[in-house]
């Protein structure tokens, strides 16, 4: 698992191991080197209320797919942009269809 910096793509930080103990694991170790500037982007699979909390302690922002079974609570709802939902106690945007 890797944490690469966009732009330049750096390497910032990565984790190896066995492959059974999981992604989400992985990441975790990775959690200390995420500043308040950064934005993290992430596929489907680490949307896991634990794992977003730690996320979001981090002070970093974070845009992720949500697992196609997770339903948040919709915040509000606006004609011309996506639905604005929460994934406590972190928020989300989905595109969704209400």
């Amino acid at each position: 698992m890797t944490l690469v910096e966009t732009g330049t793509r750096d390497l910032i930080g990565a984790v190896f191991g066995p492959t059974g103990e999981g992604e989400t694991s992985y990441a975790r170790r990775l959690l200390p080197l995420l500043k308040p500037d950064m934005l993290v982007l992430w596929d489907k699979g680490f949307d896991g209320n634990a794992f977003l909390a730690q996320v979001s302690a981090t002070g970093a922002q974070f845009v992720g797919r949500l697992r196609s079974n997770r339903r948040t609570p919709i915040l509000a709802r606006s004609p011309t942009a996506p639905i604005t939902q929460s994934s406590a106690p972190c928020r989300s945007v989905s595109s969704r269809p209400a």
